[in-house]
């Protein structure tokens, strides 16, 4: 009966150990993730940023040339 509460206590311990490895390992992950999005949403930002303003001087163009 020693043996088998021993053995079962080594079961736990090791999937115990397993699921705290997977969770720091599941973490890191995430976090490079948000690291990647909050990247990708700078840029896309930015590419935005450049549209509108291309967008802008291409109706004060129009407009000029409609003058």
């Amino acid at each position: 009966m020693v043996e088998y509460i021993v053995e079962r206590n080594l079961l736990i311990m090791s999937h115990k150990d397993e699921l705290m490895q997977r969770s720091t390992q599941l973490q890191t992950e995430i976090q490079e993730i948000q690291q990647s999005f909050e990247l990708k949403k700078e840029e896309f930002l930015k590419v935005q940023g450049a549209l509108e303003m291309l967008q802008i001087l291409e109706n004060e163009k129009e407009n000029n040339i409609k003058k």
